[in-house]
């Protein structure tokens, strides 16, 4: 019991524990450095995904205006409809071999404007057909 009393153990044990709770300081800031470097590291990927998400963005933003301006000139305008003037430029084409699809595209007409125009023109040259068959 006397070692326990003894001023070297007590000033012994106190060194221990100074130097363990030391240990035990400088390891947690050494812990604490390496988690904030993590943490930092994942904080710049976070902002480059996000900066990268951001550029994605604006581009599908253009390209959606570009889709939409595209589709605007597509769409032939309200108020235009197949005058003569087209009318016989389509037949034109069409008995030059052109298809349907190019005829519509290179007048601004839709697919289904010229395509009903053709079907008028066969039924008018088929009843004038059966007419003159008729007439024989």
């Amino acid at each position: 019991m006397e070692l326990l009393s003894h001023p070297a153990t007590v000033f012994a044990a106190c060194a221990v524990t100074v130097v363990g709770a030391l240990l035990l300081f400088f390891s947690l800031k050494r812990e604490l450095a390496a988690f904030e470097a993590r943490r930092n590291a994942e904080s710049e990927a976070r902002a480059e995904e996000l900066s990268r998400l951001e550029r994605r963005i604006v581009q599908l933003e253009q390209e959606l205006e570009e889709e939409r301006k595209n589709a605007l000139a597509r769409a032939a305008p309200p108020g235009q409809s197949m005058n003569l003037s087209k009318r016989s430029q389509a037949l034109r084409m069409h008995r030059l071999g052109e298809p349907p699809d190019r005829i519509a595209q290179m007048l601004g007409l839709s697919r289904g404007e010229v395509d009903l125009l053709l079907k008028v023109h066969r039924a008018v040259l088929e009843s004038v057909e059966a007419a003159g068959a008729g007439r024989q």
